[in-house]
């Protein structure tokens, strides 16, 4: 993406992939190493999850949180929980080998304010419902319905 746009990624973390990306786009990449979820979520940009295999996704609901717009792969678990306007699914959950639709939905962010902010406001309200918060407040709510029908 870097090389057809002129646009720098910043990867935070590290892990067995780290080396061979950093070998294949010198220069092209930031690499932010094990960062802070302040310091990840503080950077105005887009979070881009191009994973192939992301069982849930807890990193795209820690950006959404922040209130950063998030383009997700086809393959995150957590996709469909976070985009659920069908509009907003069909142009930011991307099959997970289709270059050209991450190159689109990076493209359509960047020349459409409005369109960030909408996306923006609607993942990090879908977020709310995804938080620790929120699942300690219906993992009680259904234990305090559980109880009260016990005699």
């Amino acid at each position: 993406m870097a090389q057809r746009t002129g646009r720098r990624a910043v990867i935070h973390g590290d892990g067995p992939l780290g080396r061979p990306l950093r070998a294949a786009a010198p220069g092209l990449l930031g690499w932010a190493g094990w960062s802070t979820p302040e310091d990840m979520w503080s950077t105005p940009g887009i979070f881009v999850c191009p994973s192939f295999r992301e069982a849930f996704g807890r990193s795209a609901v820690e950006a959404a949180s922040s209130g950063m717009p998030v383009i997700l792969s086809d393959r995150t678990g957590v996709a469909p929980m976070l985009i659920r306007d069908r509009d907003l699914a069909s142009r930011f959950i991307v099959p997970a080998h289709d270059i050209d639709a991450w190159l689109a939905a990076v493209d359509e962010l960047d020349s459409d304010p409005d369109l960030r902010r909408r996306l923006s406001d609607h993942v990090s309200d879908n977020a709310r419902r995804l938080g620790t918060e929120a699942s300690l407040d219906g993992a009680l709510a259904a234990l305090d319905q559980l109880f009260r029908r016990t005699p």
